[in-house]
C-alpha cells in the first residue's frame, strides 16, 4: 500500500503562507543540532528514561512524534516534566524551535520542520494510516541536513525507517533504541534493516553518545572532504586487505555506504578524525579487526521473524515438501548468524513432518562467514527474551531451562549441521529442497547478488522452494522461479538449467579500489587464461576432426557453425535471418526439410544420399545426416547437419543415368519429388493442426480473460478492504497502548 502521509512539498496552503509571511531572514536556528525522536506502543517509558539521563544544557532541540490516540488527550507533556527539568512544550503552529526545549506534537495533527519552524496540518478524519514518524524526519533532514538527528524508539510497524535513510543521506546522525531494551522492537528493527543505522542504545544511554557525537564525531564538510579523498585512495582498501588476511572475507562485495557507516563508527568511538589515524591504529593493535568485523557482520536476527511469513511456509511449503520428498529434506539456511532463523524452520518442519504421519527426516546445513555467531547457534543457549516469539507450548517441547535462559533440546539440535562459510567464495551445497537466506542480500552489491541467487538456484532441486527476505527478490534470473508468495518472497524453481555463474567479481566500489594493474595481473587472469586456452583447443579440434556440420534448434535457427560448411551456406538478401532454410540452396531447402522432419519425429539419425552438391561440381554427391540431440540442463533438443561430399565413381558416371540408378547405390539416392510432397504434406498437416488448436485457445483465453479480470478486480477491492482493515486496528492498537500506559503512570 502506498505511502499516504504527506511530505513537505505538497502541505496545505496554511503552511505555505507561513513560511512565506513569517519566514525570518536569519537562520540563527541552523547552528543548533534538531533531534527527532519517534516512539509508539512502549515509547513512553524510552521517552522517560532518555530525558531522566539528559543533561539540561546541551544546546539541542528535541522534537517527538508519537502514535497519540485523536479520542484521548495525552499527559506526555505533565509525565516528561516530572523526570527532567528541561522545558517541555505542546507544539503550536509556527513556532520557532530554540536550544535545550523539548517540543512535543499534539493530538490529531501532523508536523513537518521549514525554515526552523514547526508547522502543523490537521489529520484528515478518513480511516488511512499516516506516517508522522517518516513525515517529520524526512522534512528535518531537508531542513537540517547535517546537524539533523535521528532516533527511532520502541513501538510497532516500520514508521521512521524510511525518515531515517533521508538523515543518514544528508549527512546526519541515525540512532535507534537497542531491540532488546524494547517493549516492542519492530520500528527499530525496520530501521535497522536500512542499512542507514549509526549507534544502537539503550535510551539512557543515548544522552552520553549525543554529546560525544556533537562534540567529537560531527565534522564541517571541509573537513570531511581530506577524509573522503583518502578513503578513495588507500586507507579504506588497506582496511580491507587486513579483514580479508585475517577473516577470508573480500568486503569490496558489500555495499560501500554500509562499510563506511561501521568505520565510521568505529573511529567516532575512539575519537580518531581521519582514516588514517584509524588505519594506524589497527596496525598498533591488530584486536581492532576483529573488532569491526564483528560490527560489519553483525546478526540481524530473531526467532520467526516476519511471522506471516513463516506461516505460508508452514501452511504451503512444508506440506508440499514433506508430500513430495521420498526420504530426507534438505535444507541450506544461509547467513544463519546466531542461529534464531535455522532453528524456526527445524522447529516448523519437526511439526509438519509429526502431523504427516510419515517416515521421513530433515537435515538442515546452517552456514555463516562469522565464526563467533556459530558457536553461539552450535551451543543453542537463548535468553527468555530471546524466545518471546515462540509460543508456550513450542518452548516446553523444544527447549529446555537452563538458569535464566533455555537451551535448544538434543533432538531439535541433532538436525541442524552449522558450518563456517563464505557463499561468495566457496561451493554451495546441492540438491537442496529448501534454501532460506533472509536479509542478507540487502548488504551486497548487485554483481555479488547475481551470483548469490545463481548459486541458489544451482543448489536447489527442480521444484525446490527459495526464501528470502521481504525487502529482497530474484532479480535477473526472475523467470527461472516460479512465485509461492510475492509478498513474503517464498518462490520454486522453475527447470534444471545451468545458469552461468561469474566467476570474477568486480569490486564492490571501482572508484574507491583501485588496485594497481601489476597486482590484477597477477591476482585474476589465471582462470580466464586457463578457459581461454580449453577454448582454444575445442575450437582446433573440432575445426580438424569434424565434417562441416551446423548445428540448428527445433524451429530450424542456427546455433553453431563449425568450419568447412560455409559453402553450403549463403547470406540471404533482405531481412537478415538466422533460419538455415534460408541461408541454403533450393537444391538443399528440401532434402533439410524433410530430414529434420524426420530425425525429431523419428528421435534418432536420418541419412540421405546421392544428393546433388550445389557446391563441389557436377560430378560429387552430398551425404546429408541429420542428427537429434536432447540438452537437458536446457530442456530442450537440438539438431546436428552434416554434410559429407564425395566423387561419384569414373565407372559410374561413364554407365547411363539409368544404369546408375539402378546400380548398387539405388538404395542409397533419394527420390527429390517423392522427399518434396513428403515434406509439402507434413507442413500443410502441421499447418492445419496448428490453425485448429490456435482457434480453441483463443476461445479458451478469452473466456479465462474474461473470468480472470472478474476475479481480479473481487480480489484487488478484497485486498484493499483488509490491508485498510488491518492498518486501522494496527492504528488504534498502538493508540490504546500508549493512552494506557499514560494513565497507569498517572494513577
Amino acid at each position: 500500500m502506498a505511502d499516504t502521509s504527506a511530505s513537505p512539498d505538497d502541505s496545505s496552503g496554511t503552511e505555505s503562507e507561513i513560511e512565506t509571511d513569517d519566514a525570518p531572514q536569519t537562520s540563527g536556528w541552523l547552528h543548533q543540532p534538531v533531534v527527532g525522536i519517534g516512539a509508539s506502543a512502549g515509547g513512553l517509558e524510552a521517552l522517560e528514561k532518555l530525558f531522566g539521563k539528559m543533561p539540561v544544557a546541551t544546546g539541542m532541540s528535541f522534537v517527538v512524534v508519537q502514535h497519540l490516540s485523536p479520542d484521548f488527550k495525552s499527559h506526555m507533556d505533565d509525565l516528561l516534566r516530572r523526570v527532567t527539568n528541561i522545558p517541555v512544550e505542546v507544539v503550536d503552529n509556527g513556532v520557532e524551535v530554540q536550544p535545550d526545549t523539548i517540543y512535543l506534537i499534539p493530538a490529531r495533527k501532523e508536523m513537518v520542520i521549514s525554515n526552523g519552524k514547526l508547522l502543523l496540518t490537521d489529520r484528515g478524519n478518513e480511516k488511512i494510516l499516516t506516517h508522522p514518524i517518516d513525515q517529520f524526519l524526512r522534512s528535518l533532514a531537508q531542513d537540517a541536513q547535517e546537524r539533523a538527528i535521528g532516533i527511532v524508539l520502541s513501538g510497532t510497524g516500520s514508521d521512521g525507517s524510511r525518515g531515517v535513510v533521508e538523515i543518514s543521506n544528508n549527512g546526519g546522525l541515525v540512532v535507534i533504541q537497542d531491540p532488546a531494551t524494547c517493549k516492542f522492537d519492530s520500528m527499530p528493527m525496520n530501521a535497522r534493516n536500512t542499512g542507514h543505522v549509526d549507534l544502537e542504545l539503550a535510551p539512557e544511554k543515548m544522552g552520553e553518545a549525543l554529546q560525544q557525537y556533537l562534540f567529537d564525531g560531527q565534522r564541517t564538510k571541509a573537513d570531511e572532504e581530506p577524509d573522503l579523498e583518502v578513503v578513495e585512495r588507500s586507507g579504506l582498501e588497506r582496511v580491507f586487505q587486513l579483514l580479508q588476511k585475517k577473516h577470508g572475507i573480500d568486503f569490496n562485495h558489500y555495499k560501500t555506504g554500509t562499510v563506511h557507516r561501521r568505520i565510521q563508527r568505529r573511529m567516532d568511538l575512539m575519537h580518531l578524525d581521519a582514516l588514517a589515524h584509524y588505519v594506524a591504529h589497527i596496525n598498533e593493535h591488530p584486536e581492532e579487526v576483529n573488532e569491526l568485523y564483528r560490527d560489519l557482520l553483525i546478526g540481524v536476527t530473531q526467532f520467526f521473524r516476519d511471522r506471516d511469513a513463516y506461516e505460508v511456509l508452514e501452511q504451503q511449503v512444508i506440506p508440499e515438501l514433506i508430500g513430495r520428498v521420498k526420504d530426507t529434506i534438505r535444507i541450506w539456511v544461509c547467513g544463519c548468524a546466531t542461529g534464531e532463523e535455522a532453528y524456526s524452520i527445524a522447529m516448523l518442519m519437526r511439526e509438519g513432518i509429526e502431523r504427516s504421519g510419515r517416515d521421513i527426516d530433515f537435515k538442515m546445513f546452517a552456514t555463516d562467514p562469522h565464526r563467533g555467531s556459530l558457536q553461539i547457534a552450535a551451543t543453542g543457549y537463548y535468553t527468555e527474551s530471546q524466545l518471546s516469539e515462540i509460543a508456550t507450548d513450542r518452548r516446553e517441547k523444544f527447549f529446555i531451562r537452563r538458569d535464566s535462559g533455555y537451551l535448544v533440546n538434543d533432538s531439535l539440535r541433532r538436525s541442524v549441521v552449522f558450518a563456517a562459510q563464505n557463499v561468495i567464495n566457496d561451493p554451495p551445497f546441492t540438491q537442496m529442497d529448501l534454501v532460506s537466506c533472509r536479509n542478507m542480500l540487502i548488504y551486497l552489491q548487485t554483481p555479488a547478488q547475481r551470483k548469490t541467487l545463481s548459486l541458489f538456484h544451482f543448489a536447489l532441486k527442480t521444484g525446490g522452494v527459495l526464501f528470502l527476505g521481504p525487502s529482497e527478490s530474484v532479480g535477473d534470473i526472475g523467470d527461472e522461479f516460479d512465485a509461492i508468495n510475492s509478498q513474503w518472497k517464498l518462490f520454486r524453481k522453475r527447470r534444471d538449467v545451468r545458469l552461468p555463474i561469474e566467476l570474477r567479481m568486480p569490486l564492490a566500489n571501482q572508484s574507491i579500489s583501485r588496485v594497481s594493474s601489476a597486482s590484477t595481473s597477477i591476482a585474476e587472469p589465471l582462470p580466464q587464461r586457463r578457459n581461454e586456452n580449453l577454448l582454444e583447443i575445442y575450437n582446433v579440434l573440432l575445426a580438424d576432426k569434424m565434417p562441416p556440420s551446423v548445428v540448428i534448434d527445433t524451429d530450424y535457427r542456427v546455433i553453431h557453425i563449425f568450419p568447412g560448411v560455409s559453402r553450403y551456406l549463403r547470406v540471404p538478401d533482405g531481412i537478415p535471418s538466422d533460419n538455415i532454410l534460408h541461408m541454403v540452396t533450393k537444391e538443399l531447402r528440401a532434402s533439410i526439410g524433410a530430414a529434420v522432419t524426420q530425425a525429431i519425429k523419428q528421435q534418432d539419425a536420418v541419412h540421405y544420399y546421392g544428393i546433388p552438391s550445389p557446391a563441389d561440381g557436377p560430378n560429387h554427391v552430398l551425404e546429408l545426416i541429420a542428427e537429434p540431440y536432447q540438452l537437458p540442463a536446457m530442456a530442450a533438443t537440438c539438431i546436428l547437419i552434416q554434410f559429407n561430399a564425395s566423387e561419384i565413381p569414373s565407372a559410374l558416371r561413364e554407365a547411363a543415368a539409368p544404369s546408375f540408378e539402378s546400380s548398387d547405390t539405388e538404395r542409397k539416392q533419394l527420390d527429390f519429388s517423392s522427399a518434396a510432397e513428403s515434406r509439402i504434406d507434413d507442413l500443410e498437416h502441421e499447418l492445419s493442426f496448428s490453425r485448429q488448436n490456435l482457434q480453441a485457445t483463443i476461445e479458451e483465453l478469452e473466456t479465462s480473460n474474461e473470468e480472470l479480470q472478474a476475479t481480479n478486480e473481487e480480489m484487488v477491492a478484497s485486498n484493499e478492504e483488509l490491508q485498510s482493515t488491518n492498518e486501522e486496528l494496527q492504528s488504534v492498537n498502538e493508540e490504546l497502548y500508549t493512552v494506557n500506559a499514560e494513565l497507569q503512570i498517572r494513577v
